[in-house]
């Protein structure tokens, strides 16, 4: 279950000098800015009946696995290369082989950033109360009183 998303801009900036020599001869920076979506993720596939506990005095308890980060998706629309510089050397080696920018390692390094500004962000907090509204929205549904339902969070399952 998708809890929260967030949407992040992020700049990446990559830099290749050669050493001892003057960028304007041999090196190549290429600036982008990337932006993206994180979703929050509340995995509840395989949550059994212990899952629920319902107290005799009538407390209920939903246990459910901590909110954990997706991967980010690139919002290719809005993502841009906003600056690319190249030494002489570089650009006369780019006429000469005729192959062009790939620009697919500057989206490698975006998702990592992206993926990086989302744990420094308050998503998984977000994700908590999300399903925390969910779950407490189901129990009133469900005829109980809201004053006595729980949400706690366990570990995150792991993979197999």
């Amino acid at each position: 279950m998708t809890a929260a998303e967030g949407r992040f801009s992020i700049v990446v900036d990559v830099e290749h000098k050669t050493d001892g020599v003057p960028s304007v001869i041999a090196g190549d920076r290429t600036t982008m800015i990337a932006v993206g979506t994180v979703p929050a993720v509340v995995d509840l596939a395989g949550l059994t009946d212990a899952a629920i506990t319902v107290h005799d005095d009538g407390r209920v308890v939903f246990a459910v696995p901590a909110p954990t980060l997706g991967p980010p998706v690139i919002d290719h629309d809005q993502t841009m290369v906003t600056g690319r510089q190249r030494g002489l050397l570089d650009r006369l080696g780019d006429a000469v082989e005729a192959q062009p920018v790939d620009d697919q390692p500057l989206y490698q390094l975006a998702t990592v950033r992206l993926s990086e500004a989302a744990v420094e962000s308050d998503l998984i907090a977000e994700a908590e109360v999300s399903v925390r509204r969910t779950l407490t929205g189901l129990a009133e549904r469900l005829g109980y009183d809201l004053n006595v339902v729980t949400v706690e969070f366990t570990n995150p399952r792991r993979p197999s």
